[in-house]
């Protein structure tokens, strides 16, 4: 069943833990796997295609082509060696309404988890959204119920739940790490922070937007990647549901007014240029109690 590992995300540890990692190209992907390699940890990356990408000499890093949903069979290195599957990847997450979330995704993914733990790999980290939670108000905790309203959201739900099915007929650990909104650089060009720092760039006098009233829980990147990269490491087993969160909201006008501040030039803001998301609550923020308990501990 692998090494013995080390429980507590305060002590020391005395090896270096091994993971497969999916989804290492993304936006989020890139500042995990080095984060994670900075942290000592060896990481297998899964990804489509190899073609620009460089492990520059590094070691740690073992790169292999592998599309989830495929035809080819998962790679040899794969097995009980590894501590981890970190899995990040998903498809087509701009578009939440999509039908292929369900359809497509949702089995390709599963069967893929399927494959890992048949494999030996017995923790299971899985990136979740707090889209799983669907309209809610308020401060919300993982113990709340989950209605998603989107299909991006029902498939991630979905697949927490046959994790949790499989779970009682085979020995491996879950942690499902639920990600409210993150920005930072190296976004994906339909975001806001994107869309505002090209303005921005281009020298735009105005920026549009929603009226930004919306109170929602906003972390930065490398807020979001040192979480995790705590999470990885530490190897508690079995954390099961965490929000990942900053555990208060932040109207979105005001945090655009930040970034605007940190940029040092000047753009206007043309308040309620653009709709509110019809699948999105206006107020709701994650409870970070649990999460903090687990860092602290």
């Amino acid at each position: 069943m692998g090494r013995k590992i080390c429980y507590s995300c305060s002590h020391t540890r005395n090896f270096r833990v091994r993971v497969i990692l999916t989804g290492g190209t993304g936006f989020l992907g890139k500042y995990l796997t080095e984060s994670l390699l900075k942290s000592d940890t060896e990481v297998l990356s899964l990804v489509r295609s190899k073609k620009g990408i460089s492990t520059g000499h590094n070691k740690q890093l073992l790169i292999k082509e592998y599309e989830i949903g495929g035809k080819d069979s998962l790679p040899d290195e794969i097995s009980n060696d590894y501590d981890t599957i970190v899995h990040l990847a998903w498809n087509d997450i701009t578009n939440v309404n999509s039908d292929r979330h369900v359809k497509e995704y949702l089995p390709e993914h599963l069967n893929f988890l399927r494959e890992i733990i048949g494999r030996g790999v017995n923790n299971v980290f899985v990136l979740g959204t707090c889209y799983e939670y669907g309209m809610c108000s308020g401060m919300i905790n993982e113990n709340n119920e989950t209605q998603p309203i989107t299909k991006y959201g029902i498939a991630k739900k979905r697949l927490s739940q046959e994790l949790l099915a499989l779970q009682k007929k085979t020995n491996f650990n879950i942690t499902w790490a639920r990600l409210f909104y993150v920005y930072g650089k190296g976004q994906i060009s339909s975001t806001i922070y994107n869309q505002l720092h090209e303005a921005i760039k281009n020298r735009e006098k105005i920026f549009r937007m929603s009226n930004g009233d919306q109170l929602l829980d906003y972390l930065s990147v490398d807020e979001v990647t040192e979480v995790l990269t705590k999470l990885i490491i530490c190897k508690k087993p079995n954390l099961g549901f965490i929000n990942i969160c900053k555990g208060e909201p932040t109207r979105l006008v005001d945090l655009v007014k930040k970034w605007i501040n940190e940029s040092g030039q000047i753009i206007d803001l043309d308040l309620g240029a653009y709709p509110y998301r019809e699948f999105e609550p206006k107020s709701f923020w994650g409870d970070r109690k649990y999460l903090n308990q687990i860092l602290n501990s």
